[in-house]
């Protein structure tokens, strides 16, 4: 913080110099130097009441604050550039957010973990995957007495190709995240259901059952994706919060001070209004 004084000396009239004969005399008596004389009488000075003078905004009341340092602590931490300013309420504000979104997201972040185990390990119990590979080698054309015998991985060898000309969507050889939502997305892996009775249709309670399960566990997920994108959102705005608070704090200080001061200039004490800026 950088503070200019412009000194203006001025010789003042009745109402201004009323105690200043006074004044000055009692601290020439009551000092032994320049300085001290000066010191006494910069303190008498600031005692004396005075319409004409503004101290409220005394320069570097407060000091500057730095808005860099506000917008990172903010936006690391919500909350905490706000007490940097001195904001106790909003940095309340911004830490119960952050808090309550963190909190949020890592419920329904869990919950959805928990839910998708079970409706995989349901997937896993209820749908065939050599019922539906069967199904498929029927639609191809191959037999009973062809397909006899066949396990799921050699008919699958067999007919993933035919599976993928055919058909607009394939299983997966993994168990992962597609493998799970195609069978219970599309009608031609009802076959594979073990409680569904037609290929290419919609007529089994465990793969409904299925569906439900699927869409609690996303609707948690998708909760918890709002939490984390309402606490990102809640750190960039009490960082700019925090940012501007100091910005607007460092404007208000940037007004003058303007008082009085005695200035001792050879033998004489000359009362003397004092301008302060500050940045």
């Amino acid at each position: 913080m950088k503070r200019a004084l412009i000194f203006c000396s001025i010789f003042l009239a009745s109402s201004v110099s009323v105690n200043s004969a006074e004044t000055a005399k009692e601290i020439i008596t009551a000092t032994w130097s320049k300085v001290d004389l000066q010191l006494a009488l910069n303190n008498r000075l600031a005692e004396m009441p005075s319409p004409y003078l503004d101290n409220s905004h005394a320069s570097g009341e407060g000091g500057t604050r730095s808005v860099a340092k506000a917008v990172v602590f903010s936006a690391v931490i919500p909350g905490t550039g706000q007490i940097y300013n001195g904001s106790i309420l909003k940095s309340i504000f911004f830490l119960a957010v952050e808090v309550g979104t963190i909190t949020g997201y890592i419920i329904n972040q869990n919950r959805g973990g928990d839910l998708e185990n079970l409706f995989e390990a349901f997937a896993d119990q209820h749908w065939v995957e050599l019922d539906y590979w069967q199904s498929v080698a029927f639609d191809s054309g191959l037999t009973q007495t062809d397909i006899a015998g066949l396990d799921m991985f050699t008919l699958r060898g067999i007919l993933s190709g035919y599976e993928r000309r055919k058909f607009s969507h394939f299983l997966p050889e993994r168990k992962n995240q597609q493998y799970y939502e195609n069978i219970g997305k599309y009608d031609q892996f009802n076959a594979g259901w073990d409680d569904g009775e037609a290929i290419r249709a919609r007529d089994s309670e465990n793969r409904e059952q299925y569906t439900l399960m699927r869409k609690d566990t996303n609707d948690h997920f998708k909760r918890a994706s709002n939490f984390a994108a309402a606490a990102l959102f809640n750190h960039v705005l009490s960082a700019l919060d925090a940012g501007w608070t100091a910005k607007r704090h460092n404007k208000e200080i940037l007004k003058g001070s303007l008082e009085m001061q005695g200035r001792v200039y050879g033998a004489e004490v000359v009362p003397t209004l004092v301008l302060g800026l500050t940045w």
